[in-house]
């Protein structure tokens, strides 16, 4: 396997991977970071080609053979002595819900940045359905929604590779963090500013105003922000890399008291999230330095966030195994409040996916929630 000198530079941490950082050593034991991705398989799974494929992008993408450690400033550095995960191999189970359960388990406690400890995987096989569930665990810090479609094509190629005993020949080389990093430095807005412009067009901007207005209505607030992650995914370069290349727009949200018309709602999640387009190349940590809001245990902009989700997920393409791709909820939700948008495809409706945190938001808040939206 790979290793690499001791004198490869490390690289500052992007604003996003900053704040996930410092929540780290704020929080140590915190799951909220932890993106899970898993895939049933059936079919002949072969443990060692899995093991080996694992390996083989563990050295593939420098963030996760990282550590993330504070020098003069919150530092990537990519390390030769960070050993790759352990495929852990779970006791067999009965049904369907007894494997997620079992490598929720499993997958379901604190990784260890400073040292090196990124991500880990496991496997189980269930009776009914006869089946294997395959799932991987990646600390938010090094890893973002589009990173499951790079993971999920790498290992496919790695697994099927090792399955026939070779090295795997990937189509590129996985660029460096320092140059993925430097190119999120030059911000290309075109696309964007276009994308905001139409932003009234699309079922996004509309589902965020039903959203908001419905928030609005539960919580008697009518003036108030939500986070809205967005991509730093600008460009072909960052295709093949695995890592976070994401940071969030504050959404500020103005509705009357009395209530507003579906259309007059739209045009104010329509205008908010084009003002916040526009202003997207100016970091999350950089407003909150220029905004000055008073600080607490909470977010100091948002306690809810909106995101937009793909309906589907990657397919793992193992040889003699058909995958299905499932995302387990996380442990912990990643902010007080967070709405999950999956718009429907091929003839599968439109739906709200919720996550919350007990301590902050009540169970009867959220069901209340749920039965009017």
């Amino acid at each position: 396997m790979p290793r690499l000198a001791s004198t490869v530079p490390g690289v500052p941490m992007s604003p996003a991977q900053t704040g996930m950082w410092l929540d780290q050593l704020r929080s140590p034991q915190d799951l909220s970071q932890l993106c899970f991705a898993a895939w049933w398989l059936e079919g002949t799974l072969d443990d060692g080609a899995l093991q080996s494929a694992l390996h083989d992008l563990h050295w593939r993408h420098e963030l996760l053979h990282s550590r993330f450690v504070l020098e003069q400033d919150p530092m990537v550095r990519p390390a030769g002595d960070v050993l790759p995960p352990t495929l852990l191999r779970l006791p067999g189970v009965d049904t369907h819900e007894d494997a997620r359960h079992a490598v929720e388990r499993a997958l379901a406690c604190p990784l260890d940045i400073a040292s090196g400890q990124v991500w880990r995987a496991c496997v189980v096989r269930a009776a009914e359905p006869g089946a294997n569930l395959f799932c991987t665990a990646v600390h938010h810090i090094a890893f973002d929604a589009a990173s499951e479609a790079i993971l999920a094509r790498d290992l496919s190629i790695a697994y099927a590779a090792r399955l026939r005993r070779q090295q795997p020949s990937f189509p590129a080389l996985a660029p460096s963090w320092s140059a993925v990093i430097s190119a999120c430095r030059r911000p290309k807005l075109g696309p964007w500013l276009a994308a905001a412009r139409t932003a009234g067009g699309t079922r996004t901007a509309a589902v965020l105003a039903y959203v908001a207005s419905r928030l609005a209505d539960r919580t008697g607030q009518h003036d108030f922000a939500l986070g809205v992650p967005v991509t730093k995914r600008i460009s072909d370069a960052f295709d093949d890399a695995i890592g976070c290349l994401i940071d969030s727009l504050c959404v500020r949200l103005s509705f009357s008291p009395g209530g507003l018309s579906p259309v007059a709602a739209t045009v104010v999640a329509h205008q908010a999230l084009r003002a916040s387009l526009e202003a997207r190349d100016v970091p999350l940590r950089e407003v909150i330095s220029i905004v000055k809001p008073p600080r607490s245990v909470r977010h100091p902009l948002f306690q809810a966030i909106f995101a937009a989700v793909e309906p589907t997920g990657p397919l793992l393409k193992f040889p003699d195994c058909r995958s299905t791709f499932i995302r387990p909820d996380p442990p912990r939700a990643v902010a007080e409040l967070v709405i999950e948008f999956v718009p429907g495809i091929r003839g599968w409706p439109t739906r709200l996916h919720i996550t919350y945190r007990p301590e902050a938001v009540s169970d009867s808040f959220v069901r209340d929630l749920v039965e009017h939206m």
